[in-house]
């Protein structure tokens, strides 16, 4: 109830629920939510999704913009991933998915 609500930090851990008990698409539909208001764990879940195109439309340079938000809020699992798609994106794409950040 407290999700529906809109409460975030339960939005966050039904998602987080959700997902390790293998319901991804409702977990990212509520992880979805959290992130447009800026959860930093709830960027990292759904970005690296939009990144690898798992469960939602492959959006790279969108998916790399949430876990660089994730990752300048100090989420340590953010900063690894980040660093794995630095490995595998070419600059300017980084460039632009760190401006649409912003």
């Amino acid at each position: 109830r407290a999700a529906k609500a809109g409460h975030l930090d339960a939005q966050v851990s039904l998602g987080l629920l959700l997902f390790d008990s293998g319901s991804r698409k409702e977990a990212l539909a509520w992880l979805s939510r959290a992130a447009e208001r800026g959860e930093a764990r709830a960027l990292l879940v759904v970005g690296t999704a939009m990144f690898n195109g798992d469960d939602l439309a492959q959006d790279v340079m969108r998916g790399y913009a949430y876990v660089s938000r994730a990752a300048a809020q100090g989420l340590e699992p953010a900063k690894t991933t980040l660093a794995e798609m630095d490995k595998v994106l070419p600059l300017d794409k980084r460039q632009k998915g760190v401006a649409l950040a912003l």
